[in-house]
């Protein structure tokens, strides 16, 4: 993997995101100076400690440790020198890069993605099961109040949804709301 020489101002979760920056004029390596970024935003915060190699400082945050929610972030560095009481800090950039934390694809392929008629039926199909198990009297699903009584309804329409699902041509059935 080559690694950039642009900060990121996106990214997804669960992936390896890296860096590189030449040494800092203000605030050179030889003088003691240690550079950090942090990704900053409502939902969490990341802490990324610079590593200097061959003249060029490098900001790694490693597939394993990025579990940031997904959101909207900023990206700001500082440079530190000392401790305690003599600790230094300054702003490496006059501004904060904005930065955008995605959905990574190993989650996306994980997370449940289906289709409105795919979530209807199976809504429907837990609907009928609690009726013909549990014996509750009446439920709300999809906006409409269903019974015992109507449990013919449900069938029509989980039917209806399971066409959209299997790409069979729509019949016009009239239903009453």
């Amino acid at each position: 993997m080559q690694t950039s020489t642009e900060k990121p101002t996106t990214f997804r979760t669960g992936e390896t995101v890296k860096w590189q920056e030449a040494d800092y004029a203000d605030f050179p390596q030889s003088d003691g100076w240690q550079p950090k970024y942090t990704i900053s935003g409502a939902e969490g915060s990341k802490e990324l400690v610079g590593a200097f190699a061959d003249g060029s400082w490098t900001y790694t945050l490693t597939a394993a440790n990025n579990d940031l929610p997904v959101g909207d972030y900023v990206l700001y560095g500082v440079a530190e020198k000392g401790t305690g009481a003599s600790k230094e800090v300054y702003p490496l950039n006059a501004t904060a890069t904005s930065l955008t934390v995605m959905l990574g694809l190993a989650t996306a392929i994980e997370t449940e993605i289906r289709t409105h008629p795919q979530k209807a039926i199976a809504l429907i199909e837990e609907l009928i099961e609690s009726f013909l198990t549990d014996g509750i009297q009446s439920a709300t699903i999809l906006g409409r109040t269903y019974t015992r009584e109507n449990l013919n309804d449900l069938y029509l329409l989980r039917n209806r949804y399971k066409r959209q699902v299997n790409g069979s041509p729509m019949k016009t059935i009239p239903v009453e709301w």
